[in-house]
């Protein structure tokens, strides 16, 4: 910057550390108040039991029924398999028709790939792979009440097996790393739906996937919360322990104390409708690549992500 500029550019530099140190002060300040105030409340409160606090905290996660079918004037405008039927149609479209045996050319090329590179996974023993305890401490930890994928199994299911039959786990899923390739019964999910309060009502999809494959992420979780750690911007909020609200507040907060210290704020709020249902999955590989995402973990996903869906 030269001659005039650098002026202007200094005092936002300045003001813009002001506003910073304000808004840190101000998210303390409101921290220590909300802790209080919560305290407060709770020991209010339970002296008559925790139906107080169960309420308080469940007042926002009513469950919302899908769309079963449609009335118009007393009759039936639309019966509930119509119903399915569109669904299956908006979802193909999206996802396309395929069986468990459909990817994209670069989960082929990538397990071609690494089925030749000499990582040293055929010398390893099972134990050194997914050790017993740790396969153990996520079976336990599983929820016991997690809704059911196609093979009909949760992992806490697993929790009791005794040790041969947690052998023979061991065994499937270091076999399922060694050749980079699931189960055939692991490759089909189940698509149910979840009701959204939009008018006029709407739904949303989510994925069950099998058991098998819920305790190898457990199982992997930490050498993708590694790279997280490394690969994430000092500008993203999408990381763990953040989220779209406290991103927003916090930058409403900034605008707030910025119009107090009397200076001129704007900003802009940019919310992607469906964005994830437009992502390539080639694309996402090609750039999870380019950050270092683990290989053997990012293949395996996207063989289940991209398996067979039932509705």
């Amino acid at each position: 910057l030269l001659g005039g500029a650098a002026v202007p550019v200094l005092k936002l530099a300045v003001a813009g550390s002001r506003i910073e140190k304000a808004v840190e002060r101000a998210v303390r300040r409101a921290g220590v108040k909300r802790a209080v105030d919560f305290r407060g409340w709770v020991q209010e409160h339970l002296p008559d039991g925790a139906g107080a606090l169960h309420r308080f905290t469940n007042q926002d996660n009513a469950s919302r029924c899908v769309l079963d079918e449609i009335l118009l004037d007393g009759g039936v405008l639309c019966t509930s398999e119509e119903l399915m039927q569109q669904r299956v149609e908006v979802w193909t479209k999206l996802w396309g028709e395929r069986d468990e045996a459909t990817n994209c050319e670069e989960v082929k090329e990538w397990q071609l790939e690494l089925l030749k590179m000499p990582l040293g996974f055929d010398q390893l023993e099972d134990e050194e792979l997914f050790p017993a305890e740790a396969i153990r401490r996520c079976l336990k930890g599983a929820p016991p009440k997690a809704a059911l994928g196609t093979d009909q199994w949760r992992p806490h299911d697993w929790a009791e097996l005794p040790d041969e039959g947690l052998e023979q786990l061991q065994r499937i899923l270091c076999g399922v790393e060694r050749e980079v390739r699931w189960p055939v019964q692991a490759l089909h999910n189940i698509a149910v739906f979840i009701g959204k309060p939009t008018v006029p009502p709407s739904e949303r999809s989510i994925t069950l996937a099998a058991g098998l494959y819920r305790l190898w992420c457990k199982l992997r979780r930490p050498q993708v919360q590694d790279w997280e750690v490394g690969a994430a911007g000092f500008w993203d909020k999408a990381v763990a322990g953040s989220s779209a609200l406290q991103a927003a507040v916090r930058r409403e907060l900034q605008h707030e104390v910025a119009a107090t210290l009397g200076l001129c704020t704007g900003g802009v709020y940019w919310d992607l409708e469906k964005f994830y249902d437009s992502l390539q999955p080639s694309i996402v590989m090609v750039k999870a690549a380019e950050l270092g995402f683990p290989a053997r973990v990012l293949t395996l996903g996207m063989m289940v992500h991209q398996a067979a869906r039932s509705l």
